[in-house]
């Protein structure tokens, strides 16, 4: 198997950030955030490339939620991430 380098510089370019925004926004346009997201992509491209691009990434902390699951309504705890930047980026 052949090793590829230097391809950090190519997950933060615009084209590629972009993609990675509406990827993570599949099934999820509804939501108020996303529509927020969405609707000032140029802003968001931009903080997410200059976050990648100067490496100062943070995940932030998981959101605990509880939900009822199957037919015997089984509760379950689930830990999501945050939208953006978390989901967005997907490392």
């Amino acid at each position: 198997m052949k090793r590829i380098g230097n391809i950090y510089v190519k997950i933060y370019e615009r084209r590629n950030v972009e993609k990675a925004i509406l990827n993570a926004s599949k099934g999820k346009k509804s939501r108020a955030n996303v529509k927020r997201i969405i609707g000032n992509m140029e802003v968001a491209i931009n903080k997410l490339q200059d976050m990648l691009e100067k490496q100062q990434y943070i995940p932030s902390p998981y959101e605990e939620k509880n939900i009822y699951d199957g037919a015997n309504k089984k509760q379950r705890i689930i830990f999501k991430p945050r939208f953006y930047p978390d989901q967005c980026i997907g490392l």
